[in-house]
């Protein structure tokens, strides 16, 4: 993700997907109103090793003026990825599952065990439920919601999946996007609304992923892509593609 961001120019489109379980744990800087973090749970996450909501802000910060990331966020508490999703009432199965992890007391001393060999972090303002600058964070659920799962896929990644590519073909805002897909969602039966993290007045409603840009694809663009794609709609199909692949698993 660093040097996806770092490596980016004015002009460029960016896409960044996670698909798997995101906890919660106590926030050791002070920059969280309600006191706590909230994590990614990579595959080392026994380690300590857990990737905070303030970790992807500090990347974030990293994009170049007139760089765009768009974020696909399918884990739970994923609005703003600052708080924490109370237990809901709904039926869970064998087959559907809610991607959160709770961590036990051990995990949370793991955690804090691997912070406390980190360099200390710059001292930051306080959460915002407003996004960064040129960053578009589409989310699985709102904060005080679960993201749901299905037979391991997750339902706000199958949906928004089928849906990427005539979105952008359409030159759908983000905003249009999102209330489509939130209403597929809907529509599966868990209480689960997908949503959009508040915009900067620039990136209201503008086109997801730039749109359709009418530039022909050239070699290497996309491999694939559907003959005489734009290069925005080649993006897109690779796009989708690749998220299609995974399945939202995670």
């Amino acid at each position: 993700l660093t040097t996806l961001v770092t490596s980016a120019r004015a002009g460029d489109m960016l896409a960044f997907q996670y698909a798997g379980h995101g906890t919660q744990v106590a926030d050791l800087d002070g920059d969280e109103r309600d006191g706590y973090d909230e994590a990614f749970v990579p595959v080392d996450y026994e380690s300590g090793a857990l990737l905070l909501d303030d970790d992807l802000a500090d990347v974030y910060r990293q994009l170049p003026s007139g760089a765009r990331l768009t974020l696909f966020m399918d884990c739970c508490h994923s609005g703003t990825n600052s708080r924490f999703a109370p237990r809901d009432a709904a039926v869970v199965s064998t087959r559907v599952r809610r991607r959160f992890l709770p961590l036990s007391p051990w995990h949370e001393q793991a955690h804090r065990a691997f912070r406390s060999h980190l360099p200390a972090p710059a001292v930051r303002a306080a959460a915002s439920v407003m996004s960064l600058d040129g960053v578009v964070h589409l989310a699985a659920c709102q904060d005080d919601q679960y993201a749901y799962e299905v037979d391991g896929a997750g339902n706000f990644t199958r949906v928004a999946t089928a849906a990427l590519a005539e979105a952008v073909r359409r030159a759908e805002t983000n905003e249009a996007f999102i209330e489509r897909v939130a209403s597929a969602v809907a529509g599966l039966g868990n209480p689960q609304t997908p949503g959009i993290m508040r915009l900067p007045t620039a990136l209201r409603n503008q086109p997801l992923l730039g749109g359709v840009s009418g530039r022909p694809v050239e070699p290497g663009d996309a491999a694939g892509a559907p003959a005489g794609a734009s290069t925005s709609d080649a993006v897109a199909y690779r796009l989708a593609e690749a998220l299609r692949l995974l399945g939202g698993r995670g």
